[in-house]
């Protein structure tokens, strides 16, 4: 996700639904000149993703700046 011309420093934080469950949340701090976030999750070794209906939700500074949604089969 394009996160320029947001300032270092800023606060960008995802939380992550299934069917509307908790799954899990991250953050992080701009660093400067940074242009880029890159979030990314997946099942432990030897696990499997979870089959469902999820949901992301991205944060910049406790406001909600991004939703999508995604299947996993």
């Amino acid at each position: 996700m394009q996160m320029a011309p947001l300032p270092a420093g800023a606060k960008v934080r995802y939380l992550r639904t299934e069917s509307g469950r908790y799954v899990d949340s991250g953050s992080l701090r701009l660093q400067p000149k940074a242009v880029w976030v890159d979030f990314k999750w997946a099942a432990p070794p030897g696990a499997t993703l979870t089959p469902g209906s999820y949901i992301v939700r991205v944060y910049v500074n406790d406001v909600r700046a991004w939703e999508g949604a995604y299947e996993v089969l």
